[in-house]
């Protein structure tokens, strides 16, 4: 009998079974974009930003703690971290690997009862490749929760793929028939559409640009000095104000 293919519909039971596979499993450790990029986004972050002007920082969809050991060398005995994810087996490897860093005293599990991080406490929200895993319901918990843990006059910073072609990673189970995304991706952004979608969470856009996040900061201060660097964007940085 044919096997009927289907379109995966995505549940949060899904979407966490899957990121517990790809971040227990040690193969898939350098696909991730904050093992990749990490330095480059907090590098961005300090050119655009300023690390110095944030004392408390989450990371919102921490993952396994890539982009930690980028932030790590750049911040203060003094600095605050605090590391959010809906994957129970990330938060313990983050705990586990991070536990002696006296900036890093506070984990969040997403979604469970009783566990919810205080109003007005970060000067800086880190959402590295978050916003196009999330359905319509889940992405607007994600970005009004950022807007409720930011201190007035803070920043969200998001990272996504620039235009991505959704389908050109979309694979087939041989097994059930269901076809899904490699990387449990929902949505496309543009630079018109992010900066449209987080004005209307009341966000200020501070800075949004397609770019090449493998530059270097002389790269991205003069892109016309070097066509060839920024022929492709790949990347889509959003930096709101609340």
């Amino acid at each position: 009998m044919k096997q009927k293919t289907h379109k995966i519909s995505w549940t949060d039971e899904k979407v966490n079974l899957l990121w517990d596979f790809y971040s227990n499993n040690p193969h898939y450790k350098k696909t991730y974009f904050s093992y990749q990029a990490g330095t480059q986004i907090i590098d961005y972050i300090d050119q655009f930003i300023g690390l110095k002007k944030v004392k408390t920082i989450l990371d919102y969809g921490c993952g396994a703690g890539h982009l930690l050991k980028a932030l790590l060398p750049m911040t203060k005995p003094t600095n605050q971290i605090i590391c959010a994810d809906t994957s129970e087996k990330s938060i313990e490897k983050i705990k586990e690997q991070f536990s002696h860093h006296p900036q890093i005293n506070k984990t969040y599990i997403l979604g469970k009862e009783n566990n919810e991080i205080p109003n007005n406490i970060a000067d800086l929200v880190i959402c590295l490749e978050v916003v196009e895993h999330l359905n319509d319901f889940n992405l607007e918990k994600v970005v009004t929760e950022a807007y409720r843990i930011l201190k007035k006059g803070g920043f969200f910073f998001v990272s996504t793929p620039n235009s991505e072609d959704l389908d050109a990673a979309m694979r087939l189970c041989p097994d059930c028939g269901c076809i899904f995304h490699q990387w449990q991706h929902m949505r496309s952004w543009t630079t018109e559409t992010l900066s449209s979608y987080m004005s209307e969470k009341n966000f200020n856009t501070y800075h949004i640009r397609a770019t090449n996040v493998f530059s270097s900061r002389f790269e991205r201060r003069f892109p016309k000095l070097f066509p060839n660097r920024f022929k492709n964007t790949p990347n889509l940085i959003y930096i709101g104000k609340k």
